[in-house]
């Protein structure tokens, strides 16, 4: 019977490990950060000026869209939708 306790104690020790392992032992994992595109649109406007160097926007009869409220650009506000035609 004595056994059978010591049995019944390390599983409960090493089901407590187990957990408490989950949410300490990976504390400091860090994830890599890839950026894809990275461009400042900062002040372009509906008219689509001032162009960005190196960039060109045909804007046709519509105006150029802009998102400018929180959660919608990145590191500064507008970003710009781009969009294909046809």
């Amino acid at each position: 019977m004595f056994k059978k306790k010591q049995r019944k104690i390390l599983s409960w020790v090493l089901t407590l490990s187990l957990i408490l392992s989950n949410f300490t032992g990976f504390s400091n994992v860090k994830a890599d950060v890839i950026t894809i595109l990275n461009e400042g649109f900062d002040n372009v406007t509906t008219a689509g000026t001032p162009v960005p160097t190196g960039w060109q926007f045909e804007q046709g009869t519509t105006a150029i869209s802009t998102y400018t409220s929180t959660g919608n650009y990145g590191a500064a506000s507008p970003s710009i939708k781009l969009q294909s035609t046809g």
